[in-house]
């Protein structure tokens, strides 16, 4: 059994204004801790929260990505506890750690959106149903990370979708009598009751290597990296992965085999890595460890040896090339870029899968 990685201790909560504050659970995500609090008093989520900022409507935004100073404060006053705990439960300081640039209103590299529309959500938090039953049921900041998608306790697979209605799963819509976020909002199925599967270790490699990289120890093939540089690395890996499958040539087909790589399974879809079902992004990260585990000399020799062309493994745009990967980098044949003309029309696979998986999407957040 792994171990499991502590991003924040519990927090008990006995200096509160409110009588029944739940106390923050190890690792526990403000917006569930929020709503936890707001049932143990009877009241919705949306109820409480107006009360903490009366002239915002917080639970359209996505809380986890962080409070501003002010709001924090607002919050930790009435809750009894530091500024410091109540912005330990949200997302900014992980993203910052793992991206050279300064985190933005968009998309957060390695973060998964919600897809909020108001108290909606098209993206649900994932969960591990074996946890759930073990204790009070809440949601964790490990399931908001694009590279976890499986409980590291139990080696199962994660859930953000109601097993019963398929609905994905919104804490946030949840309303008295419920008293806990243990139940799907809209058809009441108790997550604790799911179907488990396990998942093989090899599913989990990627997973672990990424929460010690963030614990300091971060390492592809036999290359050092430091924090940022490895999460930009793993992007532009699983980026070429991903156009490889999508738009196999005979140069990438030869690379991957040689690598011991497969295409993906799955029909890609055109949604980021951050807005991936959990299978999906599974299966992408697994074949992005293969690619990530050899030393950085014999992918430079396999990369040179087909003449992988250096549009093949492009930068995220705004980002700079890390000297750990230089040598990779040299490797590539230089040129311009050859803009693909596109085969798939208005009923090609491609865009058949992706405006499926859209659809799926706004499916999920209505119910």
């Amino acid at each position: 059994m792994a171990t499991a990685y502590t991003w924040h201790p519990r927090v008990d909560l006995n200096h509160s204004v409110w009588p029944r504050t739940q106390p923050i659970m190890e690792d526990e995500l403000l917006t569930s801790w929020l709503v936890r609090t707001a049932l143990a008093h009877g009241c919705s989520p949306l109820a409480l929260t107006s009360i903490i900022w009366p002239k915002w409507r917080a639970l359209s935004c996505d809380l986890d990505r962080g409070l501003s100073s002010d709001r924090a404060s607002s919050l930790a006053s009435l809750a009894g506890c530091s500024v410091s705990e109540v912005s330990n439960c949200c997302l900014d300081s992980i993203a910052e750690a793992i991206s050279e640039r300064p985190i933005g209103k968009a998309t957060w590299p390695w973060i998964l959106v919600r897809g909020n529309r108001n108290l909606r959500s098209a993206a649900g938090l994932q969960l591990c149903p074996l946890c759930f039953a073990e204790g009070p049921p809440y949601y964790r900041i490990s399931g908001r990370l694009a590279w976890h998608f499986s409980c590291p306790r139990h080696q199962v697979w994660l859930i953000d979708r109601c097993p019963n209605c398929w609905t994905s799963l919104q804490p946030q819509r949840l309303l008295p009598p419920d008293q806990d976020c243990g139940a799907c909002h809209l058809c009441g199925y108790r997550f604790a009751l799911s179907p488990v599967e396990s998942t093989c270790e090899s599913d989990m490699l990627f997973q672990q290597a990424a929460d010690e990289c963030l614990s300091g120890h971060c390492v592809a093939g036999s290359q050092l990296m430091t924090t940022a540089d490895w999460f930009l690395w793993a992007r532009m890996v699983q980026s070429f992965i991903r156009c490889a499958s999508l738009h196999p040539t005979q140069s990438i087909s030869a690379i991957l085999r040689d690598l011991g790589v497969q295409m993906l399974a799955t029909s890609p879809s055109g949604l980021a890595l951050e807005a991936l079902a959990v299978r999906e992004r599974a299966e992408l990260l697994a074949q992005t460890w293969k690619v990530m585990s050899f030393d950085h000399e014999i992918l430079a020799q396999v990369f040179r040896a087909h003449a992988l062309s250096r549009s093949a493994l492009p930068l995220p745009r705004g980002c700079h090339a890390p000297s750990s990967i230089s040598g990779i980098l040299e490797a590539l044949q230089s040129g311009a870029s050859r803009h693909r003309k596109s085969g798939a029309g208005l009923h090609g696979v491609p865009n058949v899968a992706k405006a499926w998986a859209r659809l799926q999407r706004k499916f999920s957040r209505d119910g």
